[in-house]
């Protein structure tokens, strides 16, 4: 009878370390995960496109999109590049938002600011204003890299609505140093890329507007 209960109390004992065990297992685990955003250049952004003299840019309507990303970078990681051939998602570092879905809407901001318009709308638009000028954007890379530098490389056009005419494209190249001793660093120096892309864009139609209220004035 000793010899049973003495197996049982053993059993029990098993039993009870097991459940100990398990509760460990499924205690919650904290989450460690930092979530990060875009930021827009502002509207007192240093080097802002001001279109020539003649042109009203309170008028322009511009329209932004599609905007194309690798699907590599349809996820929430933020993604760094090792080398040429290999990617590194970051077990903490997440975008607080589809990356696509930022890009074109900061992008978006920052033409806005620059161009001194509130006419700017995000592809796809249901019922479309007139629109001036449409900027459609082909993002190959726009992640930071081992070297510390986050890098944007792009493919861009400016075309007229009405006529599906290319006004203006280029394929740009950006590098911006990453302070690595600050946290979300990343996430600035991406910012800062696409505000110097976004430079480039809203330069680029300021052109555009200046030649056409020139050849306008001549007409």
């Amino acid at each position: 009878m000793t010899r049973l209960f003495t197996q049982m109390g053993v059993g029990a004992w098993c039993a009870l370390a097991l459940a100990a065990t398990g509760c460990t297992f499924l205690a919650p685990q904290p989450d460690h995960a930092r979530f990060y955003v875009l930021t827009s250049a502002g509207a007192g952004a240093s080097g802002a496109a001001t279109l020539a003299s003649g042109a009203n840019p309170g008028q322009l309507t511009v329209g932004v999109g599609p905007v194309t990303l690798p699907a590599y970078l349809d996820r929430a990681q933020v993604v760094t590049r090792v080398s040429a051939n290999r990617l590194e998602l970051s077990g903490q570092n997440r975008w607080a938002e589809p990356l696509k879905s930022s890009f074109t809407r900061i992008l978006a901001q920052n033409l806005s600011a620059m161009l001194g318009t509130q006419q700017v709308v995000v592809y796809p638009w249901l019922r479309p204003p007139r629109i001036d000028y449409q900027v459609k954007v082909d993002v190959e890379r726009f992640e930071a890299n081992t070297n510390g530098t986050a890098d944007l490389v792009a493919r861009w056009e400016i075309r007229d609505p009405s006529s599906d005419a290319v006004l203006a494209s280029n394929t740009t190249n950006l590098s911006d140093p990453i302070d690595s001793k600050n946290e979300g660093a990343q996430a600035q120096s991406l910012s800062r890329a696409l505000a110097a892309f976004s430079r480039e864009i809203a330069s680029a139609i300021e052109r555009i507007a200046a030649s056409r209220n020139s050849t306008k004035s001549s007409t």
